[in-house]
């Protein structure tokens, strides 16, 4: 049986957590191997930590919840964190979408990637075409995009995706990779070209996205 994308993605990330070690540097502020590994499981299989991951910068309640379960998580020992990222989702979140898996395992992929000079990946044309299959509905979702400009993410290639529509147009180019990259929050690393609507350049450099 052909591996999915969401799966290959899952298990190349594993083996670089058990390459790397626990303590290794990652592209997620602050945190370590360990913590992206630990976060991972409570995203997959606490019904209480989980739901502080979306929305615990709205509710304090929730990221309480979701710092105690992730230190349970830790509590286990690195080696038992990343078997049960290996291991894939419990029965009861296995049906989320794989194009969400997908996007959630290749940037945080990346994430320890590049904070640890290993450079893009460049023999993955299948990887970067199921990305840009999955920002055809995703990217639209993108938090912090500013709400007056519309933004057109042109692959290589030369195919678009065009969000929003509410204003002046910023081009950001690159590969879908490199897209993903930028539109969730890791511009310092992102290999990606802006051109467009010089205002809306400059609004959009300084969001949080």
């Amino acid at each position: 049986m052909t591996e999915s994308l969401d799966r290959r993605e899952r298990r190349e990330l594993c083996d670089l957590f058990d390459q790397l070690g626990p303590g290794a540097p990652t592209m997620c502020e602050g945190w370590t191997n360990f913590d992206l590994a630990a976060h991972l499981v409570v995203r997959e299989r606490s019904l209480r930590g989980a739901p502080g991951i979306l929305l615990g910068d709205k509710v304090a309640a929730l990221a309480r919840q979701t710092t105690a379960a992730e230190g349970r998580e830790r509590a286990k020992g690195f080696p038992a964190v990343v078997q049960l990222v290996r291991s894939g989702p419990p029965l009861a979140t296995r049906f989320v979408s794989k194009w969400l898996n997908l996007n959630e395992f290749a940037i945080h992929h990346e994430d320890v990637r590049r904070a640890n000079a290993m450079g893009p990946r460049t023999d993955r044309p299948d990887l970067q075409d199921g990305l840009w299959t999955s920002y055809k509905t995703v990217a639209r979702f993108t938090p912090g995009l500013p709400k007056d400009v519309t933004l057109e993410l042109t692959r290589s290639a030369g195919d678009t995706i065009t969000v929003g529509k509410h204003g002046p147009t910023v081009i950001v180019t690159g590969e879908p990779l490199e897209l993903g990259l930028f539109l969730f929050g890791r511009r310092s690393v992102a290999k990606v070209e802006l051109s467009g609507d010089h205002a809306a350049v400059a609004k959009l450099k300084p969001s949080k996205l």
